[in-house]
């Protein structure tokens, strides 16, 4: 399955076979289902949209205000805009080198998780069941450990704050 969509850490071995994926498969994600396509397709999508979720809670929490909450705008942003968002969002809150340099790493792997499942995504929806099964897993280990250490870099290198409502001039 050489093809220019295939992720580098989905490099599929030359002798893969489809018992060895499926075996693969079922063993990594403790699968009994009948259509595994369909069970890992499912579990794509959840591991996205829960990254996604991940991205608009924290966009939220930064900027929220009293009479103001941002996640309804926030969802007219894509994934890599919601991504570049967030990262604007704390390099201006913070100072600190080290945790900004911490959060574009993470920041980074999840753009990467994104781009990979788009092009996994994008390649089965055109060739269907020649995308092998270790590639769209591979795609839900990138999501899901993104989605945790981008949880686990913003929840201990920031204090996140509701952001104060400017005075109205004249209105005092």
């Amino acid at each position: 399955m050489d093809n220019k969509f295939e992720s580098p850490r989905a490099s599929v071995p030359p002798d893969w076979t489809e018992q060895k994926d499926l075996e693969w498969y079922r063993h990594q994600f403790e699968s009994v289902a009948t259509d595994p396509y369909v069970e890992s397709l499912e579990r794509v999508w959840h591991q996205r949209r829960e990254l996604e979720d991940s991205l608009t809670e924290w966009i939220g929490l930064f900027l929220a205000e009293e009479e103001f909450d941002p996640a309804p705008v926030t969802e007219c942003l894509g994934a890599a805009a919601k991504a570049e968002l967030l990262l604007t969002i704390l390099r201006s809150q913070s100072k600190e080198a080290d945790r900004v340099a911490r959060f574009e790493k993470e920041l980074t792997r999840v753009k990467t998780a994104f781009e990979v499942c788009d092009r996994v995504v994008s390649r089965y929806l055109l060739q269907r069941k020649k995308v092998w099964l270790f590639e769209l897993g591979t795609v839900i280990e990138d999501l899901t450990r993104s989605t945790w250490l981008l949880k686990d870099s913003v929840r201990n290198n920031y204090n996140y704050q509701p952001r104060q409502r400017a005075e109205e001039p004249g209105l005092i």
